[in-house]
């Protein structure tokens, strides 16, 4: 109503009331902060139980890679090896897990080329964790000229017997045999 007061002091008392909300006391800051913190720390707590749930309930039933470890032996099953033959090589394998390897065989002349033919040669064969035994055969390539020879029981990656660029994961010397 014209000239009623009433109005004007309502607005008048909320400017000085905004005023006085833009300049709060310090207790009451620390009191929003210490709200605000507390909701930080049960957060944190959370991720926390969450983290240690997961670490002893999921984690030990997730797959766990480690580096496969084999170690290997070998021997032929010819008295005596001449170029022209072929003769059974069986490898023995340890393995730390199980694993799909390549088999392969080595005939390295005395200048340690390689003059396999890869015929027998195990493209994927599976291994199981523990001992592994598997007899394959492998030619003595008759065109070996003189010299020394060494048979050599080879362990590859799957599907890369001989591959360029790739390496055994073992290759031990099943024999040695001399060609006139």
């Amino acid at each position: 109503m014209p000239g009623d007061d009433s109005n004007n002091s309502q607005s008048s008392q909320s400017s000085e009331q905004s005023a006085h909300d833009g300049k709060r006391k310090l207790p009451d800051r620390i009191g929003e902060w210490a709200g605000s913190w507390t909701k930080v720390l049960y957060a944190l707590t959370g991720m926390a139980v969450a983290g240690v749930a997961f670490w002893t309930v999921v984690w030990p039933h997730l797959p766990h890679h480690h580096q496969l470890e084999i170690t290997a032996t070998c021997s032929l099953g010819h008295g005596r090896i001449v170029p022209g033959i072929t003769t059974m090589l069986t490898y023995t394998i340890g393995s730390n897990q199980a694993a799909t390897v390549g088999l392969g065989a080595g005939i390295y002349n005395n200048l340690g080329n390689d003059e396999s033919t890869g015929y027998g040669d195990v493209a994927s064969f599976p291994l199981k964790a523990g001992n592994n035994t598997y007899s394959r055969p492998v030619y003595i390539p008759s065109s070996l000229g003189s010299g020394r020879y060494e048979v050599d029981g080879e362990i590859w990656p799957a599907n890369e017997v001989g591959a360029p660029g790739a390496n055994t994961y073992a290759g031990p010397t099943c024999a040695w045999f001399s060609v006139p």
